[in-house]
């Protein structure tokens, strides 16, 4: 974790009053549920996120999937919410999520992106790749 965040959220967290200073009410509600929540990655970068730090995409998948959980607050496993569209990169869990890319092309050429171990038809001539 990078250490920016670990540093603001500990001072966060080690500070009683630091609510009092957030001025946007939704970020102060949050923040106040997210002192109580178990201690997770995703916790920490939600903490940054409604402190107003630009988080990376991995931090941003990581907060989202906490925030989605509730925190955590049950445990920290696999949601089994196979529709949404971050499941493959979901931080717990023990389903391999993330699939195998590579480029496929028909006989008549066109170029796809395709999971490997799922058979498709080409969408401009109907031939199986």
């Amino acid at each position: 974790m990078r250490k920016d965040i670990q540093l603001l959220v500990k001072n966060f967290l080690d500070n009683p009053d630091a609510i009092d200073n957030i001025q946007d009410v939704k970020s102060r509600t949050k923040l106040g549920q997210l002192k109580d929540a178990p201690s997770s990655q995703g916790r920490d970068f939600l903490i940054a996120h409604y402190l107003g730090i630009e988080l990376s995409r991995t931090e941003a998948v990581k907060a989202f999937c906490c925030e989605c959980s509730g925190y955590y607050t049950d445990k920290r496993c696999d949601c089994e919410v196979e529709g949404c569209v971050l499941y493959r990169w979901m931080p717990y869990g023990t389903k391999k999520k993330r699939s195998i890319r590579k480029d496929k092309k028909c006989s008549h050429s066109h170029t796809h992106i395709e999971n490997i171990t799922s058979g498709s038809v080409c969408d401009d001539c109907g031939e199986e790749i």
